[in-house]
């Protein structure tokens, strides 16, 4: 385990102490006086309700980012860079401030789902973290015309570990480390395909001046 991942889960658990405190008090919050008052069953339904919807949670990511790379390509040249994070490479390391953990990556094309214009390939992408202290995620990379340029979409979704308290860690402060994993891998996906076509214009460039 890195010092950054050792330091995620120090400050996990403390959040989890803090977590039970809390989710003590929103399992009676909004209770009627009838309901305090009352059998106990009554305040134990509702107990039974708050946990239901805690266990339940599920949380979702969500970032963007215009690249210098043509909508044409834009889907290769990420599949790529994909490629070479299933085998470890720099994709497979997520960032999140001074965190980082490798991840075993996996991704797959299908027709995307939600573009109802012309004809295009989104990425499925899912990370195993390895670990029951960090989440797994599965998502879906998009890509869309932006004038001559293409801009990235990924959203997703992952259930913190560790029930109800996972659940309520990740509402204060988990899922902003969560955005901030999504907005480094995209940042690093764009800067892939903003440098392979740089490199690609440049040869073009020196044989067409030759």
């Amino acid at each position: 385990m890195n010092r950054g991942l050792a330091a995620l889960a120090t400050a996990g658990a403390l959040f989890a102490v803090y977590g039970k405190l809390v989710h003590r008090w929103l399992r009676t919050w909004g209770a009627t006086e009838e309901e305090m008052r009352g059998p106990p069953g009554t305040l134990r339904l509702r107990r039974a309700r708050a946990d239901a919807g805690l266990m339940a949670y599920t949380a979702t990511v969500h970032a963007e980012r215009v690249v210098d790379c043509p909508f044409s390509v834009a889907h290769e040249y990420a599949s790529d860079y994909l490629r070479d994070a299933e085998r470890g490479g720099d994709g497979a390391v997520l960032r999140a401030g001074p965190f980082w953990r490798v991840v075993a990556v996996g991704f797959g094309s299908r027709s995307d789902t939600v573009d109802q214009g012309r004809p295009n390939e989104e990425i499925v992408l899912r990370w195993n973290a390895r670990t029951r202290l960090l989440p797994d995620f599965a998502g879906t990379l998009r890509f869309r015309i932006d004038a001559g340029s293409a801009r990235l979409l990924l959203d997703g979704t992952y259930v913190p570990p560790g029930g109800v308290a996972g659940a309520l860690f990740d509402r204060i402060l988990g899922n902003r480390i969560a955005d901030a994993t999504a907005r480094d891998l995209l940042e690093r996906i764009g800067n892939e395909l903003t440098e392979r076509e740089r490199t690609w214009r440049a040869r073009h460039d020196e044989h067409g001046t030759a």
